[in-house]
């Protein structure tokens, strides 16, 4: 008797170095059962950004990741090769992390048999310019049946946009103890 090997959950997210929001990401996938499931990572690389300090950190996880050029918001080359690496690596589940990851997910997941959920960390709303990305995220978000919220006030952002309750679920954020007890000792004298 063969048992089916467990499913492919590629986390993808866009990112400039390795910050909260990616801390949470590498602890995710350190702490994912291999038993029940399979992860994998790529990282949308934003032009003359390659992040390697990111790419080190789940690659020291032993997860296998990817790296997919990016050369503007919108690139139709990244979500062509997004959909061929989906397809490709025959992955079950895209949980995107991030608002550009986010709208890849959803623009490569058709024809696929990859299903899609997002980890919604926050807004930060820091230039106009930004903003107008929020929003547009805040309608396209919508379309995800499953939206994990980081922290109670992030579901409650969440649920200002109109979001349904039903597709929401609160995750307290996934960073360890251990790490910042490491770093606020490293920086005490």
């Amino acid at each position: 008797m063969t048992s089916a090997s467990p499913p492919k959950v590629l986390h993808l997210i866009n990112s400039r170095g390795l910050y909260g929001a990616e801390r949470v990401l590498v602890n995710l996938i350190a702490a994912l059962d291999r038993q029940r499931y399979t992860p994998q990572f790529c990282l949308l690389q934003t032009m003359n950004c390659p992040n390697h300090e990111l790419l080190d950190a789940v690659r020291s996880k032993q997860v296998q990741a990817q790296l997919i050029p990016c050369r503007r918001w919108i690139d139709p080359a990244a979500v062509r090769g997004l959909r061929k690496l989906l397809k490709e690596e025959c992955v079950d589940i895209i949980h995107s992390h991030g608002m550009k990851a986010r709208l890849y997910g959803l623009l490569a997941s058709p024809g696929t048999s990859a299903r899609i959920l997002t980890t919604h960390h926050n807004w930060i709303r820091s230039s106009l310019i930004e903003t107008c990305f929020e929003l547009l995220d805040a309608f396209y978000i919508r379309f995800y049946p499953k939206i994990v919220a980081v922290s109670s006030e992030v579901e409650q952002e969440l649920r200002r946009y109109l979001i349904s309750e039903r597709k929401i679920q609160l995750s307290i954020n996934g960073i360890t103890r251990q790490q910042f007890h490491r770093s606020y000792q490293a920086g005490v004298g």
